[in-house]
């Protein structure tokens, strides 16, 4: 596992920051967060300049810089998320044009909107995951494995909540898997009260009681076509035939705290991690997070902070003043190569949080083997 540095990346020196632009894991590579940031140089600061289209352009730019130093093509890339702030839910339609012409087309789609992003000036930003090898199940993009169970990418459907789940159930159905075969389940509330909140999640446990934690995050808005909720899903397929099974009773989803997790075939995946809302300001949160919570989830699968591979950092929009200070929280608590990250501002958290946590890290191939010694 090795940082991402293209010889010429002439819009910043990414250098200076507390994560790499992407990580090169040598079967596929995940990205940070891009944005259309930009130093200027009569200005002696870092800017997002221009209007919605000529911003996706640069972040277009900008990722295929960043695959091509890695030996990866835009047509590589299986996965794509773009945080997008309420006002520029009406330009989904360029978004595509753009995309498809940039080669990125293929790929699943996701789009979050946020209260607003980290740099105030920017009007998107685009996280995406390329493979090496990579298949398509019908709707799904996965991350093609030789043996074992494989990461898909997609199932996005507008409507109710209960509409959603229909169709998702039946993707995930198409592909072999099923509900209890999720990696990651990501819920998005246009509201900003926890009853809100609440409601939603209690709307989709009755529907789908195999999953024993379903962490929500309150945005400002919803795409067009959503209602109640936004539902996006990352699961396992099934592994090919004459490929041994995961018999491994870690590969179970598991409900710690207010997230989830679970072991993805050499992946290990978390969702909406937080402290306990009496844990102080955002600043104490994350120490608790990064120094206890994470730490402990990834020794209990046999990996350490050093196997990080992705952070993505929610925080509400009261817990703003306070996020500057927690770069250097991660820089004394992460390992290097740090993960690669992305930072986004929603309307609120569940129970009040200041800060939720999603990542992924990529477990040791004898994780297995060494807890088993062990016991």
């Amino acid at each position: 596992m090795k940082p991402i540095e293209p010889a010429q990346f002439p819009w910043k020196d990414f250098r200076r920051y507390t994560y790499p632009l992407g990580l090169d894991l040598g079967d596929c590579a995940f990205l940070s967060g891009m944005t259309a940031s930009t130093y200027d140089a009569a200005l002696d600061k870092v800017v997002a300049k221009g209007t919605l289209r000529e911003q996706t352009s640069t972040v277009i730019e900008k990722i295929r810089a960043v695959l091509q130093a890695a030996g990866y093509g835009a047509g590589d890339v299986v996965s794509i998320v773009q945080y997008v702030p309420a006002a520029a839910l009406g330009s989904l339609a360029e978004f595509d044009e753009l995309l498809r012409a940039g080669g990125l087309g293929g790929a699943a789609r996701h789009v979050v909107p946020v209260a607003r992003l980290l740099r105030r000036d920017a009007l998107l930003e685009i996280e995406a995951i390329a493979a090496r090898r990579s298949g398509r199940t019908g709707e799904a993009v996965r991350i093609a494995s030789s043996g074992g169970n494989a990461l898909a990418f997609g199932g996005h459907a507008g409507g109710t909540i209960e509409a959603q789940i229909e169709r998702l159930s039946g993707l995930l159905a198409a592909s072999g898997s099923g509900w209890s075969q999720v990696a990651r389940l990501r819920v998005f509330v246009a509201s900003d009260a926890a009853a809100a909140l609440d409601e939603a999640v209690d709307a989709i446990r009755s529907r789908v009681p195999v999953l024993p934690a379903v962490p929500a995050v309150g945005v400002p808005a919803l795409p067009p076509g959503y209602d109640g909720a936004q539902l996006a899903i990352e699961w396992l397929t099934p592994p090919r035939p004459g490929s041994r099974p995961q018999a491994d009773p870690s590969e179970s989803l598991q409900a710690v705290a207010s997230g989830l997790v679970r072991r993805a075939g050499p992946f290990l995946v978390a969702t909406g991690l937080q402290a306990d809302a009496g844990a102080g300001g955002l600043r104490e949160q994350a120490r608790y997070l990064y120094g206890e919570a994470v730490p402990a989830l990834l020794a209990r699968h046999g990996a350490g902070m050093e196997h990080l591979v992705q952070t993505v950092e929610w925080l509400p929009l009261d817990a703003l003043p306070e996020y500057r200070p927690t770069a250097e929280i991660r820089r004394s608590l992460l390992s290097e190569p740090f993960p690669v990250a992305s930072g986004l501002v929603c309307s609120a958290l569940p129970a009040g949080a200041k800060l939720a946590v999603d990542f992924v890290a990529r477990v040791p191939s004898d994780a297995g083997a060494a807890r088993e010694s062990a016991s």
